[in-house]
């Protein structure tokens, strides 16, 4: 074993970027002066302004403020107040945010006027962005949440030519320890300023933007509208992602939007019945998104015409793409089967697939095995089954080891079904390229890894997670 005083300079930047405990790297630049100068970037490359006092008292605020030179190591910054600071902070703030020459992300999150009265946030939020504004060159990420009002009469993305990824949500009362049941009353006031928002966006920078994500409680015509207009402007985007939504938008109106974005790789959104629905006229083959990566959220497919009409319409959908990841997430109480549609839109892209994640989706032992034989470039997959099917399935067949699966996300549902590391061991010998092993046996989440050598063992580095009566459910 190689100790760490003896590795490269180089490499000690990656491994104080990926401890989880950040007390462990403070410890570490105590002993070391070269740990110290080293690490000293990871420490302070997340700043986050939160609570009543924003923060100043906790986390590396109070350093930042002592040595302002540390202020150019941070990379993202989060701000959230919640009420009305003690304090007069505005030389402080003044006083460093002008020095975030090297942020990255920025995201800002406030609660809904009518949540927190009588606290105004339109005077804290204009001065915060005359100062980030114009020391944000080199923003990549943005988001927004929450109710905020700019009283700057010109548009705040403006200033945001650089911005490749951005993130808009809605108003939701849960991020705050509210009952989710008075969402709809708030989120009126809120869905009017994102409105805007959107409305602005596609005026200024839309045509720069690469990655989209759009969370929250969206449930109003002229929101989606807006939202379908910001989407056709985006002609360089590549990245989009509509699962986090709680409104619902008409697949009629979304669909013939998304195909005209040429340059759209990796779709995420969520499939809802409509009754308006009616398949879009597919354009020309070298005119269609160029599609390698597609997820799909669905809700409200119990029976089994609609599940059918999901899948016909993935597989109408994506036939003229190269589909190398493609994820299924329902999000149903209760898992589903897989059928003959689902069948056929996987074989039609077997000869590409890479990621397959079927979750909550029960697959027999027989139609796990066809499948597996399909797709023998598979590196990774994801599906659901009881215990004695993934046993037979793999230790009982040979063909399992010319299988190219290198990570395998199992989840069980029956109750019992307890995966124990004789088990993983087996499993993993059956398919000798399997490196990583994840097992949800249905309270549980564990997970088993190979070395080089070829032994199988526990990651015990990777928390194990213990299934609340919420995951249950969902």
């Amino acid at each position: 074993m190689t100790r760490i005083e003896d590795l490269p300079y180089d490499i000690f930047p990656l491994i104080f970027q990926h401890v989880p405990n950040r007390s462990t790297v403070y410890n570490a630049c105590l002993v070391c002066k070269t740990f110290a100068e080293v690490s000293t970037p990871s420490l302070y490359s997340t700043l986050t302004l939160w609570a009543v006092d924003w923060g100043l008292e906790k986390g590396p605020w109070p350093t930042i403020v002592a040595k302002p030179q540390y202020a150019e190591h941070v990379l993202y910054l989060h701000i959230v107040p919640q009420a009305r600071a003690q304090r007069d902070t505005t030389s402080e703030l003044g006083a460093l945010l002008p020095r975030l020459i090297n942020l990255r992300a920025l995201k800002i999150l406030t609660p809904g006027r009518n949540v927190f009265e009588p606290y105004d946030y339109t005077s804290t939020f204009t001065f915060l962005s005359s100062l980030l504004f114009r020391n944000s060159r080199r923003l990549r990420a943005l988001t927004f949440a929450g109710h905020f009002q700019w009283t700057d009469p010109f548009s705040p993305f403006q200033h945001f030519s650089n911005v490749r990824h951005v993130t808009i949500c809605g108003f939701d009362r849960t991020l705050w320890g509210l009952p989710r049941d008075d969402t709809h009353r708030f989120a009126t006031d809120s869905t009017s300023h994102h409105i805007d928002q959107l409305s602005q966006l596609a005026l200024t920078t839309a045509q720069h933007v690469e990655s989209f994500e759009i969370e929250g409680h969206w449930a109003f015509s002229r929101a989606q509208h807006s939202m379908l207009y910001c989407l056709s402007k985006m002609t360089n985007l590549i990245r989009l992602d509509l699962t986090k939504l709680r409104g619902t938008i008409p697949m009629s109106e979304l669909l013939p939007v998304v195909l005209k974005l040429r340059c759209l790789e990796h779709l995420s959104l969520v499939y809802l019945h409509d009754e308006r629905w009616v398949a879009p006229e597919i354009p020309q083959q070298q005119s269609l998104p160029r599609l390698s990566s597609f997820t799909v959220a669905f809700r409200d497919v119990e029976i089994r015409a609609d599940f059918d009409r999901l899948w016909l319409w993935i597989l109408n959908f994506t036939k003229y793409c190269t589909l190398r990841h493609l994820v299924v997430r329902p999000l149903a109480k209760n898992g589903c089967k897989i059928r003959k549609a689902m069948k056929a839109c996987i074989t039609t892209h077997k000869s590409s697939l890479r990621t397959l994640r079927l979750e909550y989706t029960v697959i027999a032992q027989n139609d796990l095995r066809a499948l597996l034989i399909e797709l023998p470039d598979l590196v990774e997959f994801a599906f659901s089954a009881n215990k004695g099917d993934i046993v037979k399935t793999f230790t009982g067949d040979r063909r399992a080891e010319t299988l190219s699966l290198e990570k395998l996300d199992m989840r069980f549902h029956a109750v019992g079904d307890h995966f124990n590391s004789n088990d993983a061991a087996r499993l993993m010998d059956s398919i000798p390229r399997l490196r990583h092993l994840a097992v949800n046996d249905y309270l549980w989440e564990r997970y088993w890894l190979r070395d080089e050598d070829g032994n199988v063992y526990r990651d015990v580095t990777e928390p194990v997670k213990f299934r609340t009566e919420k995951d249950l459910l969902f």
